[in-house]
């Protein structure tokens, strides 16, 4: 497989990363609403060194967030050495990346929430027989996807441009008929 299709593969690979990731969070739900505000003195030193970067403003922070990012601390104190530099590795891609990736990542993810978590697991399953692939064979279904899309997006480019002419040609039609005779 050539070097130039790298970054595209780790680019999508981290895009999946994202979706099975907002899947977890799905799978894990958080009961936020109804619970308050986390004192920082409440959290253990492990939780407080994961968040320490937080520190500061954890007064100021809702009680939703707090408790989302000690639930991601207490995830992320059970991860393996491994499972920890993947994380950092995705999170800096995630980083690197234009706002307007960011956003269509986020705009996804909120996309998936809102899906049955029926459809949600199924999803998962079709993403875990995506990944079980050979780096080829993903590759190879990228692009045929990617062509794919490209078709249906012509294709409904004709059928606006093939609207925009029968609107036409009723206006000319109707105009016609409207206009007086001399």
């Amino acid at each position: 497989m050539s070097n130039a299709l790298n970054p595209i593969r780790r680019r999508y690979s981290r895009s999946l990363w994202l979706l099975w990731s907002a899947a977890y969070c799905l799978v894990h739900p958080l009961n936020a609403y109804s619970q308050e505000a986390i004192a920082w003195e409440d959290l253990t030193s492990q939780e407080q060194q994961s968040l320490q970067q937080v520190e500061r403003r954890w007064e100021q922070l809702s009680a939703e967030r707090q408790i989302k990012l000690r639930e991601g601390a207490q995830r992320w104190v059970q991860m393996s050495p491994e499972e920890k530099e993947r994380v950092r590795r995705q999170q800096d891609s995630f980083q690197g990346r234009n706002r307007g990736d960011r956003e269509r990542i986020v705009r996804r993810f909120r996309q998936f929430t809102e899906v049955p978590p029926s459809q949600q697991r199924r999803l998962k399953e079709v993403q875990e027989r995506f990944r079980s692939l050979s780096p080829e064979k993903r590759e190879e279904l990228r692009l045929r996807f990617e062509r794919q899309q490209q078709r249906e997006a012509r294709r409904a480019g004709q059928e606006l441009e093939s609207e925009k002419d029968t609107d036409k040609e009723r206006s000319a039609s109707d105009d016609s008929h409207t206009s007086p005779s001399h």
